[in-house]
Formats: C-alpha cells, sequence, structure tokens
C-alpha cells in the first residue's frame, strides 16, 4: 500500500497537493506500458487534499481508497480523470472509493475510454458540470455514490469518437451499471444516458433536481435499458426516453427499454403537472409495477410500448402512441 502523505501530500487544505499525489500515481507507467494486472493501492488518510490541477489515472487496476478524504479542487477541471492514451489501449480495472471530489470547475470525475472501473461510495459535489461524467466506457459499476449541488446531471454517459493516429472510430458506451445512486439538487437533472446500450440503473434516489425542466432519468437513443426501483420526489420529468440522434444518426433505434417497480411522486414542480414516464419516439417499452404520482405519456411517435397490471397511474394516461398495449 502506497500512503500519499509519505509521498509529499500535506493534505492540510491549503498546499498544493496535485504534484505529489500525481507523481506518485506517475510511477507506475502508463496503460500502454502496463502488464501488472494486480491491484496497486493508494491510500488518502482523511484529510484535505488541494488540487490545482486534474488527478489523472492511467495505470491499470490502480486502486484509490480515501476513508472519507476529500479532494478540494481549487481551478481544476475534473477531480479525477480515467483517462485512455488515444491509441488502441483502454484503461482497464481501475477502482475508487470513499473519496469526496469538491468544485472541480466541469467534472467531478471524468472517465473517458475506461472498462471495468468501480467507483464506490463517493460524493461529488459542487462541480460546474456534471458529477459524473462517462465518455465511450463499458462495464462500469457506480455504487452508492451521491452527486449533490452539480451544475449540469449528477451522473451522464454518452458515446465519443476516439482518436486512433489519422483514423477515429465511435467507442460506445455498454452495461454500464449505477447502483443506488443519490442525486439531489443537480442543475440539469438526475441521469442521462445519451447513446448507450444496455445501462442498468438499480433504486436511484433522486429529489429536485433540474427545476421545473429538468429529467430525473433521461434515456436518449437507448437500447435495451433497465430502470429498476426508481425513487424520485421531485422532477418535472421523472424518466424521459426519447429517440434524440446525437453522434450515432438516426440508424439507432431507442427502445426496448424497462421501468419497473417505480415510486415516483406526484408533486407539482413551479405549479406545473409533472410527467412520472414520457416516451417519445422510442418502441417496445415496458412500464411494469410502481406507483407514479404524475402523468404518463407515450407520444404519437412512438410504437408497440407495453403497460402491464400492477402499475398506478395517479394523474392520466395519455397514449398517442400505435399498438400500445394497457394491460392494467
Amino acid at each position: 500500500m502506497y500512503k500519499v502523505k509519505d509521498y509529499g501530500a500535506i493534505g492540510d487544505g491549503f498546499a498544493d497537493d496535485t504534484a505529489a499525489i500525481q507523481a506518485l500515481l506517475n510511477q507506475f507507467g502508463s496503460i500502454s506500458s502496463s502488464i501488472n494486472s494486480d491491484p496497486i493501492h493508494i491510500d488518502f488518510e482523511d484529510n484535505v487534499y488541494r488540487i490545482t490541477q486534474p488527478i489523472v489515472v492511467k495505470q491499470n487496476y490502480l486502486r484509490l481508497t480515501g476513508h472519507g478524504a476529500t479532494l478540494r479542487c481549487d481551478g481544476a477541471a475534473y477531480g479525477i480523470f480515467l483517462s485512455y492514451d488515444n491509441s488502441v489501449n483502454i484503461l482497464t480495472g481501475v477502482e475508487i472509493e470513499n473519496l469526496v471530489v469538491d468544485g472541480a470547475t466541469i467534472h467531478g470525475i471524468l472517465i473517458q475510454g475506461a472498462a471495468q472501473a468501480r467507483i464506490k461510495r463517493m460524493k461529488i459535489c459542487n462541480s460546474g458540470s456534471d458529477g459524473i461524467a462517462v465518455f465511450g466506457s463499458y462495464a462500469l459499476k457506480i455504487e452508492d455514490c451521491e452527486c449533490d449541488d452539480n451544475g449540469d446531471y449528477a451522473y451522464r454517459e454518452q458515446a465519443f469518437v476516439k482518436t486512433y493516429g489519422q483514423s477515429s472510430t465511435l467507442v460506445h458506451c455498454i452495461g454500464n451499471e449505477v447502483v443506488r445512486l443519490r442525486a439531489y439538487r443537480n442543475g440539469y437533472g438526475g441521469m442521462a444516458f445519451y447513446e448507450s446500450w444496455h445501462p442498468y440503473v438499480v433504486r436511484p434516489d433522486m429529489e429536485d433536481n433540474g427545476g421545473t425542466s429538468g429529467r430525473g432519468i433521461s434515456f436518449e437513443t437507448v437500447l435495451n435499458g433497465v430502470i429498476d426501483t426508481p425513487y424520485d420526489e421531485k422532477s418535472r420529468y421523472a424518466v424521459v426516453i426519447d429517440k434524440v440522434e446525437r453522434l450515432m444518426g438516426s440508424g439507432h433505434a431507442c427502445g426496448q427499454n424497462i421501468v419497473r417497480s417505480a415510486q415516483i411522486g406526484g408533486e407539482a414542480v413551479g405549479g406545473v403537472t409533472p410527467y412520472s414516464v414520457f416516451i417519445i419516439g422510442s418502441d417496445q417499452n415496458v412500464i411494469e409495477n410502481g406507483r407514479f404520482g404524475g402523468e404518463v405519456v407515450i407520444n404519437s411517435t412512438s410504437s408497440d410500448n407495453i403497460v402491464l397490471p400492477g402499475t398506478f397511474i395517479l394523474q392520466g394516461f395519455t397514449d398517442n402512441g400505435a399498438n400500445t398495449r394497457d394491460l392494467r
């Protein structure tokens, strides 16, 4: 185990600890040079570490453990950056737990071109944009994290174009899990998934995200996603499933998503009626069980959606889609 304070970090909240922490991580090489598959443990004692640049993680199988320590960002664009190396190499198997990331000017944690990372028991707050931002990464697990008071979303994932020398390719987000995320008072909304395949969202707890236009969970051009047991106390749009082509174009379908066992409040946000589920241009989605306190709407560009028995919709069901099956 390597302790950051043994390698020059002060941890008093005033000294700039960026260089000391980064130098410790750098001595383990980079993605391309790493042949080690055994975890390397980096330990942060419970202190406040002021950083003025992102802490860049570029070593496979690194384990950062915080014991409740805080990375206080003072001008740092990101608190922690899980970084690909602009080649064919994917960062693999990084694990970060029990750290607070406070005040990044853009994203609290940025995960880009990574696989099989685990982010556990983190608190990310006061970021200028998203608390956790994920681009082109797969098989991630975000577990028992809390994202409060960030400028955009608590959690966002999206495909992105990754450059390999002179050529580029589109890298998807595939099979990522977000388990028991708590998202409070984020500027745009709770969670946003853009052009993702097979995301699995389990027991998210959301409150007061995005004001009168905010979305609790937004699936935009998402295929085969699951939203399992969401709790949303106050979002104008608690769950939105929407076909909005960004990078991947019109050929990428949206649909075959499941919203199940929901507990979504019906509080009017800013005096405007809330929507528990809003389906736009998306096919073959399933609403299964739960209490939906707001309206449920399926618009005219959607088809073959299903509402199963055990689903209670308290403020009305508007079905303008084709071939909807309401089996309540």
